[in-house]
């Protein structure tokens, strides 16, 4: 999951913006992770990155459909449904500063607004677009797992070489 922005990354630096979406195509492996990456590319103006995404999704979406079925489907839903591993929420909003309900849920709204607020005013540096993108959603999900950190290091990579190629 942490290889697809920084793949991204490099991609849209070169303006090779569907190849940049087909690489973010990874953060299915585990969507939480990194949910308003290809968001935040959308709103920074990368349309065919975000489009190439979308479009990997329908495909990802209509294989799951098909092979597993609607039985299928209505299982792992009810799955999600589920309670969540214990201290899977340590890492959270929750966790971390005991917020939870309707506080968490108006929380996680205004990161994920201040996230696409960032990267629109960002937008003329991709990376930093996909690093704003990683941190907010580090910051929304319901859980986390200590191997999802390891997207904060990936954000911090890009920053840093988004940094220093521009001399700064």
């Amino acid at each position: 999951v942490a290889a697809g922005p920084v793949l991204a990354t490099r991609l849209a630096r070169e303006r090779r913006d569907v190849a940049a979406g087909l690489a973010l195509s990874l953060l299915y492996l585990k969507q939480n992770t990194a949910l308003l990456v290809p968001v935040a590319l959308l709103v920074a103006g990368r349309y065919r990155a975000f489009a190439s995404w979308a479009a990997v999704g329908v495909v990802v979406a209509l294989i799951a459909l098909v092979s597993m079925g609607p039985d299928g489907i209505a299982a792992y839903v009810t799955q999600l449904r589920g309670e969540l591993p214990e201290g899977a929420d340590n890492l959270t909003l929750e966790g971390a500063f005991g917020v939870g309900g309707t506080a968490a849920t108006i929380l996680r709204i205004l990161i994920a607004a201040a996230t696409l607020g960032i990267a629109f005013r960002l937008r003329r540096s991709p990376g930093l677009v996909i690093a704003a993108g990683a941190i907010g959603s580090l910051l929304i999900p319901p859980y986390l797992h200590g191997s999802d950190l390891c997207l904060f290091g990936v954000a911090a990579w890009i920053v840093w070489e988004e940094m220093t190629g521009r001399g700064w």
